[in-house]
């Protein structure tokens, strides 16, 4: 039976049906070569702009410098929505060997999956798997993390997901990911006058080293979004201020 149909109650079942070959034959070349071979697939994103899969992890593995992180968007809130959910439900080890594939492939040193606490059919099938296949050793030696966050919308953007993973409510950033990776810092200089058009005190980023790059494949497809950055230091007060009535709202 085709993967794709395929719903296992166990990882010996996923693993007797040839799962587990994909991340197998990975490991077994270089990670450039999975690249390459990814790209010749024609593999895209399941999101609306069906982005080339090889290309962003191309371009994640050869720009920047740090640290890298593959993140699993899985925290679906479109309208009418459902496949990545499907997915999690029906054969969580696939999303999973998919993650460490990628995470192999563009160098990442950790991987999270990220879903909405709200999401009870969904976390369950995926811990359970998770720790099957930890215990196998069968994600290649690549750390995995399940990261609960709130049952909002914003959550499911990439960077406002980056945010939940740092500790933080997901509103989105102005850094995109090509600019800011996970766990980075971003210093900010004040400024003695105010703008009408900008945050009170707010001045231009201080000059920093070109940042770590994370990869973030759409659960089960590996081709999602990529990741941003965690900002460091105060906020300004105009653009910061709602964030209490926002923990209020969210129940945090």
């Amino acid at each position: 039976m085709p993967l794709l149909e395929l719903v296992p109650r166990s990882f010996g079942e996923y693993e007797a049906a040839g799962g587990g070959r994909g991340l197998q034959a990975a490991l077994a070349t270089w990670p450039v070569a999975v690249i390459q071979e990814v790209a010749k697939s024609g593999l895209r994103g399941r999101g609306g702009a069906g982005f080339p899969t090889g290309e962003k992890w191309r371009a994640v593995r050869a720009v920047g410098a740090g640290p890298r992180f593959a993140v699993c968007n899985a925290a679906e809130g479109e309208p009418a929505t459902f496949k990545d959910r499907l997915l999690l439900r029906t054969n969580p080890y696939q999303v999973l060997e998919g993650l460490a594939i990628a995470a192999y492939a563009v160098g990442a040193e950790r991987a999270y999956v990220g879903l909405k606490e709200a999401f009870r059919s969904e976390i369950e099938p995926l811990r359970r798997a998770l720790g099957e296949m930890q215990d196998a050793d069968a994600l290649g030696g690549i750390p995995v993390e399940i990261v609960l966050g709130p049952d909002l919308y914003l959550f499911g953007e990439e960077t406002g997901l980056e945010e939940v993973i740092e500790g933080r409510m997901p509103l989105p950033r102005v850094a995109r990911p090509f600019m800011q990776g996970l766990f980075t810092s971003r210093r900010w200089r004040t400024c003695p006058t105010s703008s009408p058009t900008a945050p009170t005190g707010c001045g231009r980023p201080e000059p920093t080293a070109l940042p770590a790059r994370c990869c973030s494949p759409s659960a089960g497809t590996c081709g999602g979004r990529a990741c941003s950055s965690s900002r460091s230091g105060r906020r300004c007060d105009p653009w910061w201020r709602s964030l209490p009535a926002a923990r209020r709202r969210a129940g945090w």
